[in-house]
């Protein structure tokens, strides 16, 4: 089996992050003015009260390039007969498959974070091109989600 990897030691890469957002949404009630006028009464905003604020999710870049310490591939077999021993003709289907992750010097190399392949970018352009496809992905799911 040969394994071939998206990076290597020493890449310089830019990564995706997912982070939540704040969003002010306007309020209906009191077009933003925090006060109802009930019976010639001003009062607090009641919807205003509760918040009328959105938290979101969405993908960022890191701008700063950072450095490819180490990699790690699982490489395991896709399927196996069911038998009560192992026969490498037993195996069906393709060869198999793995997960392939990174530690970057800005994150720790041998303990921390463990990046996936695809959250990580060789160039800027491809990782901000990646993330507004995730973001547009996020946007649309929410604009189809009921309300």
């Amino acid at each position: 089996m040969k394994i071939e990897t998206k990076f290597s030691i020493g890449d310089k890469v830019y990564r995706l992050f997912k982070d939540h957002v704040q969003t002010v949404i306007a309020c209906t009630v009191c077009n933003d003015s925090k006060q109802v006028e009930i019976k010639g009464t001003m009062f607090k905003c009641p919807n205003c009260e509760r918040g009328t604020n959105s938290w979101k999710l969405r993908w960022f870049v890191h701008t700063e390039p950072t450095t490819v310490g180490q990699v790690s591939v699982q490489a395991m077999l896709k399927t196996l007969h069911s038998s009560n021993y192992f026969d490498e003709s037993e195996i069906q289907g393709d060869e198999g498959t793995s997960i392939e992750q990174y530690m970057l010097s800005a994150t720790g190399i041998g303990s921390g974070t463990l990046w996936n392949h695809n959250d990580i970018f060789l160039t800027l352009k491809e990782a901000q091109d990646e993330a507004g496809r995730r973001n547009d992905v996020l946007i649309r799911e929410e604009q189809e989600r009921p309300t």
